[in-house]
């Protein structure tokens, strides 16, 4: 439970990530509910239909942030899942600088306002080595990426600094 708005929840990776490595994190939360019209068999009718979302979803959002920032300061954010459309918010963002993270779940509501119930997962491990598309594997269609990116760190599959025969 988040505790209303403007509160956030801070989860601290308990390892140092690696260039290269992924974080991916989901968070969902629940949205207000209310039927209409119960007929007198008790079956229901309908639901009540809200045209501003801020009367039955609070905002959540997730920031991936260095360990020990501040999760109010904006400018500390390394990636961020902030969306006021839905009710779920999801980040899959490779490491750019090696160092100790921190999830931080902030409740920017604009909504109900009340303690907020939510579910959050996340991991960080290894990407894919070689998925220069970003697609979730490695196969023909990174070819052309390990080609352009041959002699610079474009196409560096091995993390080792380098794009060469290694990375193939």
């Amino acid at each position: 439970t988040i505790a209303g708005a403007d509160s956030y929840t801070i989860y601290y990776l308990n390892r140092p990530l690696a260039v290269g490595e992924v974080v991916a994190a989901t968070l969902c939360w629940d949205i207000r509910v209310e039927t209409i019209n119960p007929n007198p068999s008790n079956h229901l009718d309908g639901f009540f239909a809200y045209q501003d979302l801020s009367q039955v979803l609070n905002d959540l959002d997730i920031y991936l942030m260095p360990s020990g920032t501040d999760p109010n300061n904006i400018e500390d954010i390394v990636w961020a899942s902030v969306s006021a459309v839905d009710n779920v918010e999801h980040i899959f963002f490779p490491i750019q600088t090696a160092g100790l993270y921190q999830l931080v779940v902030a409740n920017t509501s604009f909504g109900i306002g009340d303690a907020q119930d939510y579910g959050f997962a996340w991991w960080a491990g290894e990407a894919i080595p070689g998925d220069f598309d970003g697609d979730g594997d490695a196969d023909s269609n990174d070819l052309s990426g390990w080609k352009s990116g041959f002699g610079t760190s474009e196409a560096d599959a091995d993390y080792d600094g380098d794009s060469d025969g290694a990375d193939f």
